[in-house]
């Protein structure tokens, strides 16, 4: 097995990235994600690193985290602030504008990204937004695979 690890850890891969869509796969420098059997895209992402499985979503402003995923990330609930209103497909929400120390997929990390916080039963789950998509150098969708460049 020793000697085959080249040709065997892209299969490898490729089989975990089709039985875990949500987990990265780096191809080259990219990192691709497969679209899961709800037809979206999900990553494993670290926030401020705690691993949370995170909804790729383009029309998403901000990095937006459900109250649960905001506190396992260790931001300070306390201190939120729900004082910007987003329009989101339930409607008009406030919510509490926050600095992440950091955002990971698989290998790309971006420091100091803009986010918010949901308040209570707003979010169905979190979401990767434009403020760490647009810091990408591109995204792309081919059939059932996204592909983040750094």
């Amino acid at each position: 097995g020793y000697a085959y690890r080249d040709t065997l850890q892209p299969i490898a891969s490729r089989i975990t990235g089709e039985l875990v869509p949500s987990r990265p796969r780096a191809v080259g420098n990219a990192i691709e994600l497969r679209r899961g059997a709800n037809g979206h895209f999900h990553a494993a992402a670290l926030i401020n690193g705690t691993e949370l499985d995170m909804l790729i979503d383009t029309g998403a402003s901000r990095v937006s985290l459900s109250q649960a995923d905001a506190q396992a990330a260790g931001i300070d609930m306390a201190a939120l602030r729900y004082v910007a209103q987003v329009n989101t497909a339930n409607g008009e929400v406030f919510m509490a504008p926050v600095r992440l120390a950091f955002v990971q997929i698989g290998t790309i990390r971006l420091d100091d990204v803009a986010g918010f916080v949901a308040p209570a039963g707003a979010l169905g789950g979190s979401v990767i937004g434009m403020s760490f998509l647009e810091r990408l150098s591109g995204y792309a969708v081919a059939g059932d695979t996204m592909t983040l460049t750094p």
